[in-house]
């Protein structure tokens, strides 16, 4: 028998999106950026079973405008509902498969997001590379 899943994204939004297309871009130096990338995870105050998930991707404020074709920051947060952790569970497991996924599907909504800039622009298509939310980022 399948068992429910422990949590579900509820909803996500894009509060922040910057986008810039450099024209100063030359293919001859092109690098590709090492992004910045950042998660949080909180329990929502009042509840016990609705936390947020943001995640915060961009490409470095230094990064060289002839290197790379385009500069961006996208900034996704979500609402993750979970089911109550039976007796004697360790929360923090809970915590860091709610960090875990969450992340990896707000990342994968912000790749989706931003293909639809890349995908129209002069310079070539970009899309983001994978990216590892490790658990053990999450403490108590």
């Amino acid at each position: 028998m399948l068992k429910p899943p422990l949590f579900e994204l509820q909803e996500y939004c894009f509060p922040a999106l910057f986008f810039l297309e450099s024209h100063q871009y030359d293919k001859k130096k092109h690098a590709h950026p090492e992004l910045l990338v950042e998660a949080w995870l909180s329990l929502c105050e009042g509840k016990k079973t609705i936390w947020r998930v943001s995640l915060d991707v961009s490409t470095p404020k230094d990064m060289d405008p002839a290197a790379f074709p385009y500069s961006f920051s996208v900034f996704v947060t979500g609402t993750i509902r979970s089911r109550p952790l039976p007796k004697g569970e360790d929360p923090l497991i809970l915590k860091r498969m709610l960090y875990v996924n969450g992340a990896s599907v707000l990342y994968s909504a912000a790749r989706e997001r931003l293909s639809l800039f890349f995908n129209s622009r002069h310079f070539p298509p970009y899309t983001l590379p994978t990216c590892r939310f490790d658990p053990e980022d999450i403490t108590e």
